[in-house]
C-alpha cells in the first residue's frame, strides 16, 4: 500500500517535468523561428522588397511597351541572323552585321533588366485580373519563368567573337562551341510567340 501511495505523486512529478520540457522546447523553436525571420528580413533590406517600390514599372505603361516591342523586333532579327551565320560559317561577320547584332543584344539585355522591375497581371480567385507590383514577387516570378530564355537570347556572341577571334581563324572546338551558343539564342522564338499571343 505504501508503494501504491507514492507511485502516483512520482508519476505526476515526472509528467510535470516532461510537460515543462516540451513547453521549453516549443518556446526555443519559436525563438529560433523569430531569429530566422529577422535575419531574412534584414538580408532583404527590411520589407522594402515585399512592398510596391517607386522604381517598379506598370506592365501596360507606354514606355515599357515601346521597349518590349523593340526587344521583340530584335528577337526576330536574332532568330534569322544567328542561324544564317551558323549555316554559312560567317566568321567574322561584317562591320554592319556586327553593329546591328550588338545593338539588338543591348536592347534585349536592357529589356531583360527591366523585367526585374516590371509588374505582372494575374487572375485572382474572384475572376478579376490584378497587377502584382511587389518587388520580391516580381523578381521571383521572372527568375523561375523567362529569365534563362532572355539571358541566353541577349548574349553578345558576335561581339565576343569579333574580340576573341577577329581574323576568323580560331581552331576547333572553339568555333563549334560558339556556334552551338548562337543556335541556343534561337530560344528567342518563344519570346516572339509570347508577344504574338499577348497581342
Amino acid at each position: 500500500e505504501a508503494d501504491s501511495r507514492w507511485a502516483e505523486p512520482r508519476d505526476s512529478h515526472k509528467e510535470k517535468k516532461k510537460s515543462k520540457a516540451v513547453a521549453l522546447s516549443k518556446a526555443e523553436e519559436q525563438r529560433k523561428l523569430e531569429r530566422v525571420k529577422k535575419l531574412l528580413k534584414t538580408s532583404l533590406g527590411t520589407d522594402a522588397l515585399r512592398k510596391p517600390g517607386a522604381w517598379m514599372w506598370a506592365p501596360q505603361s507606354a514606355t515599357r511597351e515601346h521597349v518590349r516591342r523593340a526587344a521583340t523586333v530584335c528577337a526576330v532579327y536574332t532568330l534569322f541572323a544567328e542561324p544564317f551565320f551558323v549555316a554559312f560559317d560567317v566568321r567574322p561577320v561584317g562591320a554592319g552585321a556586327l553593329a546591328v547584332s550588338t545593338i539588338a543584344d543591348v536592347i534585349l539585355a536592357f529589356d531583360m533588366i527591366l523585367c526585374f522591375v516590371t509588374g505582372y497581371s494575374w487572375l485572382a480567385a474572384d475572376g478579376v485580373f490584378k497587377v502584382e507590383m511587389r518587388t520580391f514577387r516580381v523578381i521571383f516570378k521572372y527568375l523561375r519563368t523567362n529569365f534563362l530564355r532572355d539571358f541566353i537570347g541577349a548574349l553578345p556572341l558576335q561581339l565576343a567573337l569579333s574580340i576573341i577571334d577577329p581574323a576568323g581563324r580560331m581552331p576547333e572546338p572553339g568555333p563549334l562551341f560558339i556556334r552551338l551558343l548562337e543556335l541556343a539564342k534561337c530560344v528567342v522564338v518563344f519570346r516572339v510567340l509570347q508577344h504574338v499571343h499577348d497581342y
